[in-house]
């Protein structure tokens, strides 16, 4: 079995990556700190179902939320 590297959320290579395992038929965004939701792309890392915006990082600890279809939730955070 393969070891996991770094949990979710995460900054990599310019993305914020952030665990979804939702249908691919509901709309999922993301919000990083007090910004607007984002449409965000599904996509695999490490064999987890993710979904993803770009991203240039932050300086301080910001919360992460994701929204599938009508529900809000925090997903972490990033930064330290």
């Amino acid at each position: 079995m393969r070891e996991r590297s770094a949990t979710l959320p995460r900054l990599e290579d310019g993305w914020l990556l952030v665990a979804c395992d939702a249908s691919v038929l509901v709309p999922v965004w993301i919000k990083v700190g007090r910004d607007e939701f984002k449409p965000a792309y599904r996509d695999f890392h490490e064999g987890r179902r993710v979904a993803k915006i770009r991203s240039s990082g932050v300086s301080r600890k910001t919360t992460v939320t994701l929204r599938v279809g009508e529900t809000s939730s925090a997903a972490g955070s990033i930064g330290s």
